[in-house]
C-alpha cells in the first residue's frame, strides 16, 4: 500500500518534501534547549514534545530521501553491454 503511494509521487518531489521535513526537524533543537534551560519559558513536558516531534520529522525526512534515492536508481538502471564478436 505504501509502495503504491510512493510510486505515484515523482522522486524529485519526494526529495523536496524530505528536505522540508529535515528542516522541520530543527524543532528538536528547541526542545533540547528547553531541557537545558529548564524553568525559563518552556516546561519539561513541552520540551520533550518538541524534541520528540523534531526527531520524528527529521527521521521521516531521512526515510523519504532514502526512498527517493531508490526510485532514482531504479529509473536510471545502467544498460548491460553484451560482448560483440569480431
Amino acid at each position: 500500500m505504501i509502495h503504491k503511494f510512493f510510486n505515484k509521487i515523482p522522486a524529485k518531489t519526494l526529495q523536496y518534501i524530505a528536505e522540508d521535513f529535515r528542516k522541520a526537524g530543527t524543532i528538536a533543537g528547541v526542545g533540547l534547549i528547553g531541557f537545558v534551560l529548564a524553568k525559563d519559558n518552556i516546561d519539561e513536558i513541552e520540551a520533550f514534545v518538541l524534541l520528540t516531534v523534531g526527531i520524528t520529522f527529521w527521521l521521516l525526512g531521512l526515510l523519504l530521501n532514502y526512498v527517493a534515492d531508490i526510485m532514482l536508481k531504479k529509473a536510471h538502471k545502467p544498460v548491460k553491454r553484451t560482448k560483440q564478436h569480431r
